[in-house]
């Protein structure tokens, strides 16, 4: 079994900058994150120790004997994700938070090749939020490569994440024909905390041409031109009659540490697809359709409210409320403040997926935290993304299976 254990060299506040560089001085700040539903996991655990873990083992808490000195309520729950950048996996909350532990705990989180997508493992990190909304890394961690998780000793509970140290964004997720798109390299490092000796700092940065070795085109068709302040413009194809990705690489030199002669290697997808078309994610598949798959008609008589829906089998359908751009909650449509409905039946013919749910036993109807966004509204055309939470709904069940799903479209309407 290959262990890594990983200490950190600081990047203290003050270094002077490279020519070219960018690296931000400020701490990576963000908003805490929301406790996702049906996700809370509660233990009771006394002096003698124990453990408990999210099912599936993807988060998993040891609490050696001696840690604590009477029994604690332990519990672990997902809250939505507003790390951002880097950031590959969901964010979980751990409690208690202002326990003093007499022992460290150990905290193991796993990453599979779906959470990679390309990246290497070398490069991934444990993160936490303190109550400021400030994100931390701590010194030292162990990557096992061989069970795909890393692990760290802490005696602090708060929101954890993984994250990779290289990520590199594209301006548009998904381009047609001819529609460029700007693709820049970010990489986090870290800064001393005169707080905190015990943990680092997280600090972003833009990656600039001082430190770029190569951009390169390594799947799928396009072209990758570099630019001099260290981005680079991605040029599909003048024509795209089928859906494609295209797999942009960044090669870059690690001047985080002198000391080293490697690289760091970042990679992003980009969606290729035709004029009208509709992407999603969901239950960890990837699906793009095109015209032929595409039904587009009006919700009601007055051509108020656009329609459309994937044919063939996928049946995923979206409604919505207003022809206007803006952002609109799941719900339901006859509700003062809810614009649009989606629906979905896959997988399982006959087990319907929404995306609200009903209380066990009783009668009142709860809507996910999702929403369509309407980006575009012009010559017949609506542009757009969605993403949150479905459920699937058995009126008389108390269990309820959800799913996360998140896509993008552009449709035409006839007048």
């Amino acid at each position: 079994m290959l262990i890594i254990a990983i200490t950190f060299t600081s990047c203290k506040k003050g270094k002077p900058d490279k020519p070219g560089e960018t690296l931000n001085k400020e701490p990576l700040v963000t908003d805490q994150g929301i406790p996702l539903p049906n996700t809370l996991i509660q233990k009771t655990i006394g002096p003698s120790g124990g453990s408990i873990e999210v099912p599936g083992g993807i988060l998993a808490i040891t609490i050696p004997a001696g840690t604590i000195k009477s029994e604690t309520s332990f519990s672990i729950q997902e809250v939505s994700n507003t790390f951002g950048m880097g950031s590959l996996g969901k964010v979980y909350r751990l409690l208690p938070e202002n326990v003093a532990f007499e022992k460290d705990v150990e905290i193991s989180m796993k990453y599979d090749a779906t959470m990679l997508k390309g990246k290497s493992e070398d490069h991934l990190r444990l993160t936490y939020q303190d109550s400021k909304g400030t994100w931390h890394s701590p010194k030292s961690i162990i990557l096992e490569k061989a069970n795909k998780q890393i692990i760290v000793k802490t005696k602090h509970f708060s929101d954890w994440t993984i994250y990779s140290e290289l990520t590199l964004e594209s301006e548009k997720k998904v381009v047609s024909a001819n529609e460029i798109s700007l693709v820049r390299g970010i990489l986090l490092t870290t800064a001393t905390d005169p707080e905190n000796p015990e943990d680092y700092l997280l600090v972003a940065g833009q990656i600039t041409d001082s430190v770029v070795d190569e951009w390169k085109v390594v799947a799928g068709p396009g072209d990758i031109v570099r630019r001099e302040d260290g981005t680079a413009t991605f040029v599909p194809p003048a024509e795209i009659n089928s859906p494609a990705v295209s797999k942009i690489q960044l090669v870059i030199n690690d001047y985080t540490d002198p000391q080293k002669t490697g690289f760091y290697i970042g990679f992003v997808d980009i969606e290729l697809v035709p004029d009208v078309f509709v992407s999603w994610t969901f239950g960890g598949e990837k699906y793009t359709v095109g015209s032929d798959k595409i039904v587009t008609k009006y919700y009601d008589q007055a051509k108020s409210m656009p329609q459309f829906y994937v044919d063939g089998g996928l049946n995923l359908g979206i409604v919505v409320n207003r022809k206007e751009i803006g952002e609109f909650d799941f719900g339901d449509l006859n509700g003062p403040d809810k614009y649009s409905l989606i629906y979905f039946n896959m997988h399982k013919p006959g087990v319907p997926i929404y995306y609200s749910y009903r209380a066990c036993g009783g009668l009142q109807i709860f809507s996910a935290q999702s929403m369509v966004k309407v980006t575009k509204f012009e010559n017949g055309y609506i542009e757009g993304e969605f993403n949150g939470t479905l459920y699937q709904w058995w009126p008389n069940a108390c269990e309820r299976i959800f799913e996360d799903i998140k896509g993008t479209f552009r449709v035409k309407f006839n007048p």
